[in-house]
């Protein structure tokens, strides 16, 4: 989500966020630890940059994506994390089967 603090944790300049990384860095710990399943969500190849939704460019994008990995490896390393690729369709299809098999698996 655009308001967690892991993505604050990604998205905020290094200059801004160093007094507080420290809070910021337990903030997301404490909202990891309240999760049963993480959605990660791959980004997508050649979005449309008309989107005037999005902030940042491809590269951008990538450059973020490329450091989730390690930042959930530190701050959610038991979390169960559900990775979701390709078209929306299947991205779908992952997630409402993890959601499934954690229901039937929380009986």
């Amino acid at each position: 989500s655009d308001s967690s603090p892991l993505g604050a944790l990604l998205y905020v300049s290094s200059e801004i966020q160093a007094p507080i990384k420290a809070m910021m860095d337990n903030l997301a710990k404490e909202s990891l630890s309240q999760i049963d399943l993480l959605f990660y969500s791959a980004p997508i190849n050649g979005f449309v940059s008309a989107d005037h939704n999005r902030v940042h460019d491809e590269d951008q994008s990538r450059a973020v994506d490329n450091r989730i990995p390690h930042l959930l490896s530190k701050l959610a390393p038991s979390c169960k994390i559900i990775h979701l690729v390709g078209n929306s369709e299947q991205r779908f299809n992952v997630a409402y089967g993890a959601i499934l098999d954690h229901i039937i698996g929380a009986r």
